[in-house]
Parts: C-alpha cells; structure tokens; sequence
C-alpha cells in the first residue's frame, strides 16, 4: 500500500510513466509485493522475525512508529483520520522477484475480529521455503500461532515435506522443506525461499480468466479437481478438494495462484483495507487509468478516495470482481 516504501519514494515511481500504454501491450508489469493488515505490528514483527528470522527491508532494525494516517493514504485506502497508521517491510531471503511482504496496522477504524477459514474466498496464504520444518514448527507453536494442518502433522509430496500455519492474527503461511537445501552460509534466516503467494477464490477458472485476458499473465488453468485426502490434510481440510489456476507475469518467476475448495461449506468474505488479516497485492502497471477501469469493467471497485486513483499520483486501490485487494502503481518498466 502507500505504505512503507511508498512513502519513503515512490512517488518517483508513480510519477514516471505517464503515458498512455500501446495497444496490444500488456498492462501488467510484476507483482512487488504481498501485503498484510495486521492487529498488533509488534506481535507480528516478534513472529516473523523470531520464527523464521526475516530481516526488515531496506536496512530498517526496527519498526517504525505509529503516526496520524498521512494524507496519502487516506486517499489511497478511504481511511479517513484520525486513525493512525504505520507499515512495516519485510525482505524475505531469497523471494521470486524481490517482492516484499508488508504489513500494515490502522488503529482507529473497527476491526472485525472474524477470520476466514482456509476454504473461505477471502483467505490467502505465503509460501516460505524453510531449512528446517520441524524448526519452523516448534517456532510457530511457541511464538502464538498455530499449525492447521490435520493432525499437525506435515505431509509429503514429490520429495517436499510441508504444512499449513496460522500466524498470530489466523493468516495462514504454507512451509516447505524441499528434499535439498542450499547452505545457509551467513544468514540466521530459516527461510531460504518464497516463490509464491496464494488467494482462495469462489472460482479459479474464472479468476485466471481475468487475470489473462484482462492484464496479460501467463496462465495455467485448473484442471480436473484434485480429490488426495492426503493432500486435503495439508491446508487441514479433510473432505475437501481443489483446483487452483496459476499466473505469472511474462518473464518474471512469481506465481500467484488463485485456489478454490470444494466439498465444504464456503462462507465469502470481502474485507477493507484496515482489516486485521486482509491479503492485498501490490500491482505495478504501465497504466494506471486502463488497470482501473478493467477492473471496473470486470465487476470489480475501486477503494480509493472518489472511486479513482489519488491525485497527481496515478496509484490507487482497488478490488477485483473476487474481492482481492490491489494496490495498483503505475511505473515505468525497466528496459
């Protein structure tokens, strides 16, 4: 969001691009990041950072202070003063794209205490490629959050043991320990690897759909659902099962895939901005103007202040005809 970084500079970033995009080019440009409400910024920096050792970004060795919700983002997210607000950066060792994860805590605002479950459109989780699961395991559990997975058990899966978390505010994490690790050299961080991040939809056939048609992603669509009650236990949905469609922006290695679980009651949920838990994607595009008016044109909304981007700034937020959140930023690819 206009979070951290933003606010540090990315004005020279929203501002750079101002033309027009070329027919016939895609719009999108990467994915940078996979943002996070969170209900207490100390309580959830202590976890990512004493579970699996993720540094700050940028240099930072501590969080930033609370401040009054600066203008910016009150445009950007509708949420009006005298809130306050601060987002915290995370550089997570050895993430595709160098995208980061950000969290972000509004006080102020209410906030609903109800989670999703994994199942719920609404939900989302990250995958952290770690060294050590069962280490990663015991950290979780003693830092507040918990395992989801059936029996708490991991699973095994082509060579890869792995297990669904919940953090301390319920947002779900997938861990990975792949059959070979690279040496961990210098770094304290049990994470080595994020190469991707997940959003559970209502329909992911329809959600890779739009993503292809409307801002170029490469896709693979779902295929036939998969039914392994083993493979049910991981997110810890015994008698389910589940299909997902997986874009990725040309040329780039990130992927975001859209799940969609079946055989269990589903209960929607569409969440603000200042909602502890709510998933968002920041979405850099050539055009901010074309992104927002296809998201409009495929049922979607936008968040930001009088229904169009801020000012002078060409970033806006918006929501997508599934409910998933972008922070939508125009800037100038590199060549």
């Amino acid at each position: 969001m206009v979070l951290a970084g933003l606010l540090a500079g990315m004005s020279v970033l929203a501002l750079g691009a101002q033309q027009n995009t070329p027919a016939g080019a895609r719009n999108i440009v990467r994915i940078s990041k996979y943002i996070i409400s969170v209900s207490n910024a100390e309580r959830s920096a202590a976890f990512y950072q004493g579970a699996f050792g993720i540094p700050f970004a940028n240099g930072a060795t501590a969080l930033p202070p609370s401040q009054p919700v600066p203008d910016l983002v009150q445009a950007l997210t509708s949420v009006k003063a005298p809130a306050m607000f601060r987002a915290t950066l995370f550089a997570i060792p050895g993430a595709a794209d160098d995208f980061v994860f950000e969290q972000t805590e509004f006080i102020g605002p209410p906030r609903p205490t109800e989670r999703p479950r994994m199942q719920d459109p609404g939900a989302s989780f990250l995958v952290l490629n770690v060294r050590d699961l069962d280490a990663a395991i015991a950290a979780v559990k003693r830092l507040g959050g918990r395992i989801v997975s059936t029996g708490e058990q991991p699973v095994a899966n082509n060579g890869n043991r792995a297990v669904f978390a919940a953090d301390p505010d319920g947002a779900f994490i997938e861990m990975i320990q792949p059959p070979t690790v690279p040496p961990a050299g210098a770094s304290k961080s049990l994470v080595f690897g994020s190469p991707r991040v997940a959003f559970v939809v209502a329909d992911a056939e329809k959600a890779g759909q739009f993503y292809r048609d409307t801002f170029g992603f490469e896709v693979r669509m779902p295929g036939p659902w998969n039914e392994d009650q083993r493979m049910a236990g991981l997110p810890g949905l015994p008698g389910s099962k589940v299909r997902s469609a997986t874009v990725t922006v040309p040329g780039k290695t990130l992927s975001w895939q859209f799940y969609e679980y079946g055989g269990l009651p589903r209960t929607p949920y569409v969440r603000n901005v200042p909602d502890p838990g709510a998933p968002a994607v920041g979405f850099e595009v050539r055009d901010t103007a074309a992104a927002i008016a296809a998201i409009k044109a495929g049922g979607g909304s936008v968040v930001s202040a009088g229904g169009k981007p801020v000012e002078g700034r060409n970033l806006a937020f918006a929501r997508d005809q599934h409910g998933v959140l972008l922070e939508v930023i125009q800037v100038a690819p590199k060549p």
